[in-house]
């Protein structure tokens, strides 16, 4: 069933589902307060005359990549190490970052 019962593999008592599905939302929560993704989505309401159709289509989009991180993170994780994701990831963000930096200097000109 969902509910685990034991310990986890370091030991610690397993969550119930309810308290796994409190962690991750408080977190969530606290991590993605006023990303980006807050912001586009507040000026796509502003801008509009279907504000409540914005914030479904953010919910619905926000839901599909969540999906998507945990069949493709779980699916991942069986094919190559979590140290070679996060490398992977490390890589990612600095080429965003440089190009974010030339993207800036470039319009501040």
């Amino acid at each position: 069933g969902l509910l685990r019962s034991g310990a986890d593999d370091l030991g610690r008592p397993a969550m119930s589902n309810s308290k796994v599905v409190a962690t991750s939302f408080g977190r969530i929560l606290v991590a993605e307060f006023g990303d980006i993704t807050q912001i586009v989505t507040a000026n796509l309401a502003a801008g509009s005359d279907h504000p409540i159709s914005v914030g479904i289509g953010a919910t619905l989009a926000l839901w599909a990549v969540g999906a998507i991180a945990i069949l493709g993170g779980q699916n991942l994780l069986t094919k190559i190490s979590l140290r070679r994701v996060t490398q992977i990831a490390d890589v990612i963000m600095l080429v965003l970052s440089v190009s974010s930096i030339v993207s800036a200097a470039a319009g501040a000109r």
